[in-house]
């Protein structure tokens, strides 16, 4: 697993809490109308956001494979955490035991645009290297959505 907490140079990322779920559903249902490009992104209820953090909280997801997701903060090293402005999930395990698959990377609107997205993402790189305990890393992008392409 990725440490409690870790940051890049702008950011804090960190365990989520299950304080959380309710920013973390808000900044998930701001990203819908990225559903026109790729249908992960129609609006959830609380409940399934509610769900996803409780599986991050035990460490599994459904499937039983290790499950963890890990909230996007305002915050340099040493800081206090600031703003939740987004967060990702990632699974190990799937599809293949080697594997580990980057499920889903949401940022906030309101600060997309702010190269947030792609200091998180270069900060998980560094982290990922560190486990040595996988082959590869896997994303799934749906190719019309277009930001996300850009981003990975």
């Amino acid at each position: 697993m990725l440490p409690a907490a870790w940051n890049t140079q702008r950011l804090l990322l960190r365990n989520v809490a299950a304080g959380d779920s309710t920013r973390l559903h808000a900044i998930f249902n701001a990203n819908a109308h990225i559903g026109a490009w790729d249908p992960t992104f129609q609006p959830v209820l609380q409940a399934e956001m509610d769900g996803v953090v409780a599986d991050s909280l035990a460490g599994r997801n459904a499937r039983g494979h290790a499950f963890q997701m890990q909230a996007i903060c305002w915050g340099a090293d040493g800081e206090q955490p600031g703003e939740v402005i987004g967060y990702f999930h990632w699974v190990l395990g799937a599809p293949k035991p080697d594997l580990i698959w980057i499920s889903l990377m949401v940022i906030d609107p309101a600060v997309q645009n702010r190269r947030c997205g792609s200091e998180a993402l270069a900060g998980l790189g560094r982290q990922l290297r560190n486990l040595q305990t996988y082959r590869a890393a896997w994303v799934e992008v749906w190719l019309k959505n277009w930001p996300a392409l850009r981003l990975w």
